[in-house]
């Protein structure tokens, strides 16, 4: 092997080489510069033995990182595509379309009208009893007042806030609050009766 008078001569005559992403990252140790060093100008072969084998150790975890980069791109990519395709294929319920004319989705017919007051679901056969799928919520929500379902349908469903409730039942929000928890303890206790 051809040796030089410092290491500044072997790095400007193979500029190229020490150029390469894979390379420059192996001398950024301060460690590998010794050892080539070592082997350019003072030509030892035991150095040159380390660096070699220091340099096979840094290729396979390069080789490996790069591995693991693509195979998480991969993975993640096929991941979003069948959660695309999971949620095309199975929409929540409220995201449905209808089947009566005009209207795209379930959960647009289930809105009020803010400016009069007035609620649209009264008009509609959907309530907060057709939603429930599972037996045992559709038991709970039957065990509270026809105030606490229309307070629930209006706050989660209509998303109403306290205040525009309150408004429409004429009652304060601090009310209609303590109504919206007991209702959901209600719902909350009825449920852990029923999975019991």
């Amino acid at each position: 092997m051809k040796r030089y008078k410092n290491l500044h001569e072997y790095e400007s005559e193979h500029a190229d080489f020490l150029a390469q992403p894979i390379v420059k990252s192996f001398l950024e140790d301060e460690s590998h510069r010794i050892l080539l060093k070592e082997v350019v100008v003072e030509g030892k072969k035991a150095a040159k033995e380390q660096l070699d084998l220091r340099f096979v150790e840094h290729y396979y975890l390069y080789r490996l990182m790069k591995y693991i980069s693509i195979l998480s791109h991969y993975f993640s990519n096929h991941y979003d595509r069948e959660r695309r395709k999971q949620k095309k294929h199975y929409l929540l319920f409220l995201d449905q379309p209808c089947k009566r004319e005009g209207v795209q989705a379930l959960i647009s017919s289930l809105s009020m009208d803010r400016e009069n007051g007035e609620s649209s679901r009264m008009n509609t056969e959907f309530t907060l009893l057709d939603i429930a799928e599972d037996e045992v919520l559709y038991n709970s929500l039957l065990q509270l007042t026809e105030k606490e379902r229309t307070i629930l349908q209006l706050i989660y469903i209509d998303q109403w806030t306290q205040t525009e409730v309150a408004k429409w039942f004429k009652d304060t929000p601090q009310n209609i609050g303590k109504t919206k928890k007991r209702a959901l303890v209600k719902i909350k206790n009825e449920l852990e009766k029923g999975r019991e």
